[in-house]
């Protein structure tokens, strides 16, 4: 550490913490960088984990219209939420896999997925019109989490985990999409 002999005051308590820090710049500036890694990385696996848990509770409601819609809707409804259910367990099976190839434990609990979604479970029975807006509601919500792991993802220079998100919005924003003009 580096003494100071100017009229300064004297390095006591938390002037001397000044003083020292002040006189490290490289010491402060690395630990700051790492905490800022740290604290970027920690918050890309919160985000895959709310990525999983989205894709995973869209998908158990997404099913649920399949299987329970009823309404002038239902032939519609059933075809094609039968690929979309498909295609979200896909997702899943991704999702899940990326976060181990980092080195974390995959949430894999009902009260996990729930406590970790950011979408919400239908807590009252709803018509099918109902169930369709729902999940509309909630592919647009998934998709916009899914757009703020691409920039977290990106700024750790976390090309695979990106392009998953990326994918993950598209697919999202086309099935909100589609089923917008199917309950029109």
């Amino acid at each position: 550490m580096t003494t100071f002999t100017t009229q300064a005051p004297k390095a006591t308590g938390q002037n001397k913490a000044k003083f020292a820090l002040a006189s490290e710049p490289s010491r402060l500036s690395t630990e700051a960088q790492f905490e800022s890694v740290a604290t970027s990385f920690t918050l890309l696996k919160t985000m895959m984990h709310r990525m999983l848990a989205n894709t995973y509770v869209l998908g158990i409601k997404t099913q649920n219209i399949h299987w329970n819609g009823e309404g002038s809707l239902f032939y519609s409804a059933h075809e094609i939420t039968d690929g979309i259910y498909h295609e979200l367990a896909k997702f899943i099976d991704r999702i899940a896999e990326r976060i181990r190839a980092i080195e974390e434990t995959v949430p894999a609990t009902l009260h996990e997925m729930i406590e970790l979604a950011s979408i919400e479970d239908n807590t009252s029975a709803l018509d099918l019109k109902g169930m369709l807006t729902s999940i509309v509601a909630d592919f647009e919500k998934t998709s916009k989490d899914a757009k703020q792991t691409v920039i977290v993802a990106e700024s750790k220079q976390d090309s695979a985990t990106a392009d998953l998100a990326t994918e993950l919005i598209d697919f999202c924003d086309h099935q909100a999409w589609m089923l917008r003009s199917l309950i029109k």
